[in-house]
């Protein structure tokens, strides 16, 4: 079974719409802080000056998006609470896809989906490169 980061969301008004609805682009928001818990998970941190770590060793490497996807299913309020689950659905030599579910808590309802593609790159000439074994099992949760 895949490793899976589960995050606890309460909607607040400052993420709803003039329509009450939390407003489209406060998932991708979310689904980035469900990724930075997810590496956390897995051993891996990120610094303020965007430094990669695997257990506080430092990487030569970054990740930096290529492609997002959110697919909006069922409407979600203010005070609603949300479990944003956020797993990896494929790992390639030089990418990682992770794969983020949205579920609301009272009813179980699926109500966002999507992913985020991220290219591995080399920290100094940020050209893609393959992402190094113990990254590459850290985020299985092979560590």
């Amino acid at each position: 079974m895949k490793p899976r980061h589960v995050l606890e969301i309460r909607v607040r008004a400052s993420d709803t719409d003039f329509m009450g609805h939390v407003y489209n682009a406060r998932y991708a928001d979310w689904f980035g802080v469900g990724r930075a818990e997810y590496l956390r998970m897995c051993g891996i941190t990120v610094s303020r000056n965007a430094r990669f770590f695997l257990r506080d060793k430092p990487l030569d490497v970054a990740f930096v998006v290529s492609e997002y996807f959110v697919k909006l299913l069922a409407p979600t309020y203010f005070d609603d609470v949300l479990e944003l689950h956020t797993y990896v659905e494929e790992l390639s030599d030089k990418s990682v896809i992770y794969r983020h579910e949205v579920y609301r808590r009272s009813d179980g309802k699926l109500v966002a989906e999507g992913y985020s593609k991220h290219v591995c790159v080399d920290s100094e000439r940020k050209r893609a490169v393959e992402i190094p074994h113990e990254v590459a099992e850290a985020l299985l949760g092979k560590n």
